[in-house]
C-alpha cells in the first residue's frame, strides 16, 4: 500500500509536469559576480514554474528508495531496512516590481518496510512579506512553523526510547534595513517556541520531555560597508535569551543569555574565491550556579573556490552555543567544519561529494561527542521537469562518555526521481 501510494503521488505530479509552463532575482548588498556549479543558470533545464496572477509558483515532488544499514544507530546489533521516501513542496513569490510576498511549504515522509514504527513525516511552512520604503530601505515580517522528528543519530534522543522524539516549533520575526551610500544597516528580532511530545521507553515506561520545552528570543544587528565593488566589511552583534518552563529530573536549570560579536569581510578575490569570513567572540551565561559560562572564539566561514568553470569547492566552518536535551547538561558548544565539491560533468550531469566534521562539548558534563560524515552523489537533469539522482551517505559518531551509547556508524544509499514545473 505504501509503495502504491508513493507511485500514485509521483504519477500525479508527472501529469502536472505536462501542463504548459509559464519566470526573478534578488540583489544582495556587496559583491555578487561568480556563479557556483549549483547556482549557474541552465535555461534548458531550469524549472519555469506557473504564473498565477501576480505570483510565481514552483511545485515539486521527489520520490526515492534507499537502504540504510543501521536504522537505530547502535554500535552492536545493527539493523538495516529499505526506506521509501516522498518529498513534496511549493514555493510561491510575488512578481511585483516593488515589495514582496513569498511563502513555501515542504514535507518529507519516510516509510520503513521492516521497522514501521520508525516511519516519520516532517513538514514546515513559512511566509514572509517585505515592504520597500523607497530605493534604500525596507521592513519585513514573517513566520515559520515546523513539525519535526529527531533522527536516531541525535544525541538528544534517549538510548532507551521505544519511539521517535517529535516536536513542533513556531517562529515569528521582524526585520529592516537601510542603506546610506556605501553603508547598510540591518536589524532582526525573532521569537521561537519549542514543544516536545512525551514518548514510551523500551521497558514500557513513559518519558516526559516537557523539560525541553522552551522559548528563545534573538536580536541581531549588522553594519556592512562596501569598500570597493568587490569587497565589503561588516560588524555583527547578536543577543539571545532561552527560557525553560520546567526543570529536568537532573535538576539542571537551562535558562541562559548570550551574546555573539563578529567582524568579517565578504568578497570576490581574483574571481576565484567568493564568500564571507568572520571571526569574533561568543559567550553564554547560565542561571545554574555550578555550570560555567561558555566563552569562546566564534567563527563563521562560507567560501566558494572556483577551481575551474566546471568545478566549485565550498568551505564552511562555524562555532555556536546550542541547547541540549541531554540530562545533567545545560547546553553545548558546537564546532562544524565541512568541504563540498560540485562538478559539472556534462551540462545536465552534476556530481557532488563532501566531508564534514562536528564536535560537541557539553556544559556541566565531562562529555564530548564528535561526528565524521561523508557523502557523494550524482544528478541527471533529464529536462525542465524531470531529474534523477543517486546518493551515498556515511556518518560515524563517537563519544568519550562510555555510558552514553553514542558510538556507531551508518551507511545509506538512495535513488531518486524529481518532478518539477
Amino acid at each position: 500500500m505504501k509503495l502504491k501510494a508513493l507511485l500514485t503521488g509521483v504519477a500525479a505530479v508527472s501529469l502536472l509536469a505536462l501542463l504548459p509552463p509559464s519566470q526573478a532575482m534578488a540583489q544582495d548588498f556587496g559583491p555578487q559576480e561568480n556563479y557556483s556549479v549549483t547556482e549557474r543558470p541552465r535555461p534548458e533545464y531550469d524549472p519555469i514554474g506557473l504564473e498565477v496572477g501576480s505570483f510565481r509558483l514552483l511545485p515539486y515532488l521527489i520520490g526515492d528508495v534507499g537502504y540504510y544499514d543501521n536504522v537505530f544507530a547502535t554500535q552492536n546489533n545493527r539493523q538495516g531496512d529499505v526506506v521509501l521516501g516522498l518529498s513534496s513542496g511549493l514555493d510561491a513569490s510575488s512578481t511585483w516590481s516593488r515589495h514582496q510576498l513569498r511563502g513555501s511549504f515542504e514535507s518529507r515522509s519516510d516509510f520503513y518496510q521492516r521497522f514501521e514504527g520508525e516511519s516519520r513525516t516532517n513538514y514546515r511552512g513559512d511566509v514572509e512579506g517585505r515592504l520597500d520604503l523607497g530605493r534604500s530601505s525596507a521592513i519585513g515580517a514573517g513566520g515559520l512553523f515546523r513539525r519535526q522528528v529527531e533522527p536516531r543519530t541525535s544525541p538528544e534522543t534517549p538510548v532507551n526510547a521505544a519511539e521517535l522524539v517529535r516536536f513542533n516549533s513556531r517562529s515569528v520575526f521582524v526585520y529592516g534595513y537601510h542603506t546610506i551610500n556605501r553603508l547598510r544597516l540591518t536589524g532582526r528580532l525573532q521569537r521561537t517556541g519549542y514543544n516536545f511530545a512525551d514518548l514510551d521507553t523500551l521497558n514500557f515506561g513513559r518519558i516526559s520531555l516537557a523539560d525541553r520545552d522552551r522559548v528563545e528570543y534573538e536580536a541581531t544587528g549588522r553594519a556592512d560597508y562596501s569598500v570597493s565593488p568587490d569587497t565589503s566589511v561588516f560588524f555583527e552583534g547578536a543577543w539571545n535569551r532561552r527560557d525553560y518552563g520546567v526543570i529536568p529530573a537532573s535538576g539542571v536549570l537551562r535558562n541562559s543569555q548570550g551574546q555573539t560579536f563578529l567582524v568579517g569581510a565578504r568578497t570576490n578575490i581574483t574571481r576565484l574565491l567568493r564568500g564571507e569570513v568572520a571571526v569574533g567572540y561568543l559567550r553564554q551565561n547560565y542561571q545554574q550556579a555550578n555550570v560555567d559560562r561558555v566563552g569562546s572564539v566564534s567563527t563563521r566561514v562560507a567560501l566558494d573556490y572556483f577551481a575551474s568553470p566546471l568545478t566549485t569547492v565550498r568551505f564552511e566552518a562555524s562555532r555556536r552555543v546550542l541547547d541540549t536535551g541531554v540530562l545533567a547538561s545545560a547546553g553545548l558548544l558546537q564546532t562544524d567544519l565541512g568541504v563540498q565539491v560540485d562538478h559539472e560533468l556534462l551540462r545536465n550531469v552534476l556530481l557532488h561529494g563532501g566531508v564534514g566534521y562536528q564536535r560537541q562539548v557539553f556544559r556541566g558534563l565531562p562529555r564530548a561527542d564528535r561526528y565524521v560524515s561523508a557523502e557523494a552523489g550524482a544528478k541527471y537533469l533529464i529536462n525542465r521537469k524531470l531529474a534523477a539522482g543517486i546518493s551515498y551517505r556515511f556518518l560515524n559518531g563517537r563519544s568519550n562518555d562510555a555510558i552514553s551509547g553514542r558510538d556507531y556508524s551508518t551507511n545509506g544509499v538512495s535513488l531518486s526521481l524529481t518532478v518539477q514545473l
